[in-house]
């Protein structure tokens, strides 16, 4: 598929990253909280200001970086997106925009699954690899974050470094 990536963990400390997490909801007829469901809403807003050209303040905050596309195995994916910096929330917020055009679409679509590993992932646990449990995602979306995955990197280490303190959030 192309070139395996590593990552120094001493450029970048991934380790202190949490996974995703998600609420837990005792009863489904009750939906989500009001918190979960603005937190919705915001990020869904900060992902809608990816479509644009361009987005000098996503959501009233500092733009960090504007994310644009580069090829990849001459394929143009049009990933796109930017990072926002939030300090009230003290969070640093990457939004990518979604298929807006043929070539992402067809990025989109490339839904073979592979291994997940690419830059700024963790390396995979062996354990997981013999349980057949090992992380996998559609080789669309994971050439799409490849193609930007070292610049946002990059960014976010700078911003880190200024400002230790601050969650990631990925939206999009």
């Amino acid at each position: 598929m192309g070139e395996d990536f590593e990552v120094s963990t001493d450029e970048l400390d991934v380790t202190r990253w949490p996974w995703p997490h998600f609420p837990r909801v005792s009863d489904p007829s009750v939906g989500v909280d009001q918190t979960t469901y603005d937190n919705l809403v915001r990020y869904t807003k900060y992902a809608s200001g990816a479509y644009q050209v361009l987005c000098p303040r996503p959501m009233g905050n500092t733009l960090v970086a504007q994310v644009r596309y580069k090829a990849f195995m001459d394929l143009v994916t049009s990933t796109q997106g930017f990072i926002a910096r939030d300090d009230q929330r003290e969070e640093l917020v990457i939004a990518f925009r979604g298929t807006t055009d043929v070539t992402s679409i067809l990025v989109d679509t490339s839904i073979i699954l592979v291994p997940l590993k690419g830059p700024g992932l963790p390396p995979l646990d062996s354990s997981l690899i013999a349980r057949s449990a090992e992380p996998r995602v559609h080789i669309g979306f994971l050439i799409a974050f490849q193609t930007i995955a070292q610049t946002v990197l990059d960014k976010l280490e700078l911003q880190l470094q200024a400002h230790p303190s601050y969650t990631i959030v990925v939206c999009g």
